[in-house]
């Protein structure tokens, strides 16, 4: 995976998502026990072991979709084609990144023509990988938090139109995946916006894998690279077993592998498994 440009993507994302008032301001997967819910790998950590040892599944992301040189406006067929082959063998199951068709604050035509550059997208991908799993990063239904916490009727109003208009896309892709990233430390907002979140996930009537990352989100300067609360990240993983189908675990980028870090354990809790034996490995707590 290309690390960096994961990254940026995410942050591109989320950041447009939450806006900008406050500071400006391979995946896997396993069921839980006794459960239909799936919990995903998105760790990017060095030296981190082979999930497979707890029945974890990989998910492959798939970005970097126009060719050197290519207008980003319009789909690149053969740009899109060219990421898929880059894909391993084994690869069955994906997501797709994509943050350069904004859906949001934009005129309909515009909006409609994005809509169109998605489905085509998901079109390309089904014809030339026709066994594998995929779905859209943060599309379906679209990442807002501002008007949900302070309930713009304005804003929400164009956000529900705009997931209504890609049913088209969920039509065509096998799972949803919300980004229910942590900005901001009163957990009771998140909780907010992630149920909002999902409620409009429903109305696809597909598995509904929000992403959640143990960190805060790197787009808050005052509390980037600081592990959210103990007790909210595991109230985070309890409202998504409530709410969705399943969970996409993700961070760790350019940092180390510890088994013993306290939201690792949160995750193994959670998921009914053992707790872990202390790594030399570094990692964050």
């Amino acid at each position: 995976m290309h690390r960096k440009m994961i990254d940026r993507r995410r942050r591109s994302i989320v950041a447009a998502a939450l806006g900008t008032p406050l500071w400006i301001g391979g995946v896997t997967s396993a069921a839980a026990p006794g459960s239909n819910f799936r919990v995903y790998d998105g760790l990017l950590h060095r030296g981190k072991p082979n999930l497979a040892r707890l029945g974890f599944e990989r998910i492959y992301w798939v970005g970097g979709l126009w060719r050197p040189g290519t207008p980003r406006d319009y789909v690149d067929e053969q740009g899109v084609i060219a990421a898929l082959a880059l894909l391993p063998y084994e690869a069955r199951t994906l997501y797709i990144d994509i943050e350069n068709w904004p859906l949001l604050g934009v005129s309909d035509s515009v909006r409609a023509q994005h809509i169109e550059n998605f489905i085509v997208t998901a079109k390309i991908v089904r014809r030339v990988k026709p066994a594998v799993k995929f779905g859209f990063y943060g599309i379906a239904p679209l990442c807002i938090y501002w008007p949900i916490i302070r309930q713009d009727k304005e804003a929400l109003a164009e956000w529900r139109a705009a997931n209504r208009a890609l049913q088209p896309l969920a039509d065509l892709v096998d799972f949803v995946l919300p980004s229910l990233y942590t900005a901001y430390d009163d957990h009771a907002d998140w909780r907010k916006y992630a149920i909002a979140s999902l409620d409009e996930a429903r109305q696809y009537r597909k598995p509904i894998y929000p992403f959640l990352w143990y960190e805060y989100f790197d787009g808050n300067p005052l509390l980037r690279g600081h592990v959210v609360n103990a007790t909210d990240w595991r109230d985070e993983l309890d409202l998504c077993r409530e709410c969705a189908d399943g969970i996409v675990l993700w961070g760790g980028s350019e940092r180390g592998w510890s088994e013993s870090a306290g939201w690792w354990q949160s995750v193994l809790s959670f998921m009914g498994k053992p707790a872990a034996s202390p790594t030399r490995a570094p990692g964050p707590t």
